[in-house]
């Protein structure tokens, strides 16, 4: 009898001990995500062998290991947020009268029960077990009990006294040291503390029975009036005992605890659960110290930073943002609906549409308002905050005020389009001034040709020395207006493309022939290479003419002494280089090379005569006719054209 007893006493012992550490478990939060989440408490809960059960508020199974449902006849699927009361029924071994049930028991008084007295649980098959229990209430944050743990053994197994009391604590040693739990026990009559295998895993001390004054000697100097107090008030007065303190272990480290406990009167013990919760409290520490950076960050960031609820109204922005709309605090914001930010309501409407559709919304430029009216643009990048659901409940977003920047390219692009026109007035009035020179230039020359005819006889040096200045001034005038008037047709987008079929071979032989009295007049050589006889190419002729026709002219007006030559390739790309041995280009120049109007000599005193634009004009009919240009060339030594036919 006293075996059947005492085994008794110690599964309700048990049964109070792992319920007590389970409720730890599940306070402030819920519990099924609290035991999915910790996959040790998880695994160590299928292996004990008792049932046990977790319940909301309303009475519903929430959570049950494979022992409760093997003790309940149903599959764990069936049970699931069924009512305790429709699964577990509990009734009086000796009169068949149903008992209590014990989740509205604990519910109603507040606190955990231990049944130790015989009671019958009848199970779906109408099998019956003699069992004992424990239940005890968990809270969540703000105090209120959110449901009941339950923890019931089976008297019925046939084990010896030592194996059942073997097999419970063994299970109640794993479940603390995983889970991080420890239970400990006072007596007020010994001033003794017995601790759980878990509890001084905690404590960092060895030995099951210890002394109180030197347990009370491990939390933080800090800690130890309020620990006192509350273990005082417990007894005298029965008030909560629910703590987290430091302590300072004997081998010199510091762990964050929680401990909660409840004072038998009858014997005179306190019960106790602590829970290890430095990996936490250093989580919540690096937590609050990423959200202070974070914080000091967007007070200080020079984006304007903003968060916003869907109907508008501004929950938290920085500075920056602020200063952005011309306001200068928080509530000044607050006390308008968002659309007032914006120059058209629909703008705000269109980009919440966008985030709803995309989730998050970059460089999307829009208008705002400032305090004053001034309007503003900025470029958002916003991402939206959506519940459960997948609702969007928040804006959260960040803002570059361009307004400045706006401006700027507004005035930047009206420049560009003044300098354009004023470009377009220049070629135009060019064209018309050239076609003006042109017109008498013809009369004269005209009249010049007649009035060498009539004095064709007359054997004069000073008439010939005339005729020759008047025809060399007027061809270089007619070069000029020729070069103008083409590259205004080339400026203005007025040149027609028009390629047909020839052989390149032929058209620059004809081209270097034109050139070879200048040459032999410079008594400089002039020289024609090509690697094919014959090659037959789509190309605008003309355009070509004037590209080689300017390079030679070049070449040779700037060649002293040497030679020039022309060279024509046909490899992987076809070629046409103008070689000279003449002054070369410095290197600064060559940025300048071609633009119009430009000589590396400027003034009157410079030593070579031209307009500058024939340079420009090579580039020009290069690109109407899908060819590239490019010079090498050393001051004193000559410089190399290359043209590059891309046919």
């Amino acid at each position: 009898m006293e075996s059947e007893q005492l085994k008794t006493k110690k599964e309700v012992n048990v049964c109070c001990a792992l319920s007590n550490l389970i409720t730890i478990v599940l306070q402030n939060s819920s519990p099924h995500n609290q035991i999915e989440e910790n996959e040790g408490l998880k695994s160590t809960l299928q292996l004990i062998e008792k049932a046990i059960i977790a319940t909301d508020i309303e009475g519903n199974i929430t959570i049950l290991n494979q022992y409760a449902e093997k003790l309940s006849g149903y599959y764990v699927t069936e049970i699931k947020e069924k009512p305790l009361t429709e699964v577990f029924m509990f009734y009086n071994s000796n009169s068949y009268s149903k008992v209590k049930d014990p989740v509205s028991k604990v519910i109603s008084c507040g606190t955990q029960i231990c049944h130790e007295d015989h009671t019958l649980l009848i199970n779906k098959n109408n099998k019956k077990y003699q069992v004992i229990y424990s239940a005890s209430p968990f809270f969540n944050k703000t105090g209120e009990i959110a449901g009941v743990v339950m923890v019931i053994d089976n008297l019925n197994q046939e084990q010896s006294l030592q194996d059942v009391s073997q097999t419970s604590e063994d299970s109640l040693i794993k479940a603390e040291l995983m889970g991080g739990f420890g239970n400990w026990e006072i007596d007020l009559n010994t001033n003794k503390i017995n601790g759980s295998p878990g509890a001084l895993s905690i404590y960092g001390i060895e030995g099951k029975e210890l002394e109180l004054k030197y347990v009370q000697s491990l939390p933080l100097t800090e800690y130890r009036q309020i620990l006192d107090e509350s273990l005082f008030n417990l007894i005298k007065e029965n008030k909560p005992y629910d703590l987290e303190f430091k302590i300072k272990r004997p081998d010199g480290k510091i762990r964050d605890v929680h401990s909660t406990a409840i004072y038998d009167a009858k014997s005179k013990k306190v019960f106790g659960i602590i829970h290890d919760i430095t990996v936490r409290k250093q989580a919540e520490e690096a937590l609050k110290e990423s959200e202070r950076k974070y914080r000091e960050f967007f007070m200080k960031d020079l984006t304007g930073d903003f968060l916003s609820a869907i109907d508008g109204k501004i929950i938290d922005c920085n500075p920056a943002f602020l200063s952005f709309l011309g306001y200068s605090e928080l509530i000044d914001v607050q006390q308008y609906p968002a659309t007032k930010f914006y120059s058209s309501p629909k703008e705000r409407q269109i980009l919440i549409e966008q985030i709803k559709l995309k989730k998050e919304v970059r460089n999307y430029e829009i208008n705002m308002v400032r305090s004053d009216g001034e309007k503003i643009t900025v470029i958002a990048n916003v991402f939206g905050i959506f519940n459960e659901e997948g609702q969007l409940t928040h804006i959260r977003g960040y803002v570059f005020d361009i307004t400045d920047r706006k401006k700027a390219e507004e005035n930047m692009m009206k420049a560009k389009e003044k300098a354009e026109a004023a470009d377009r007035m220049k070629t135009e009035f060019l064209a018309q001034m050239s076609h003006e020179i042109r017109s008498p230039l013809n009369a004269v020359l005209s009249f010049t040709s007649i009035v060498k005819e009539i004095t064709s006889g007359m054997n004069s040096n000073d008439l010939e020395t005339s005729f020759s200045g008047i025809e060399s001034a007027s061809k270089r005038i007619i070069r000029t207006v020729d070069s103008i008037l083409n590259m205004s047709d080339l400026q203005l987008g007025t040149y027609q493309v028009s390629k047909r079929k020839l052989d390149v071979v032929t058209l620059l032989r004809i081209l270097v022939a034109e050139f070879e009295n200048i040459a032999r007049d410079k008594k400089i050589g002039l020289r024609f290479k090509a690697d094919v006889d014959k090659k037959l190419i789509h190309i605008d002729e003309y355009a070509l003419s004037q590209i080689v026709a300017n390079l030679l002219d070049n070449a040779i007006k700037y060649t002293r002494k040497g030679f020039v030559e022309v060279i024509f390739q046909v490899k992987e790309k076809m070629t046409i280089k103008i070689k000279d041995t003449g002054i070369g280009i410095s290197e600064d120049y060559l940025p300048k090379l071609f633009t119009p109007f430009t000589q590396e000599e400027q003034g009157y005193t410079r030593s070579y005569d031209g307009n500058g634009l024939g340079l420009a004009l090579v580039k020009k009919y290069c690109e109407v006719s899908n060819a590239d240009v490019s010079v090498e060339s050393e001051k004193n030594i000559g410089t190399i054209f290359t043209i590059t036919l891309n046919i």
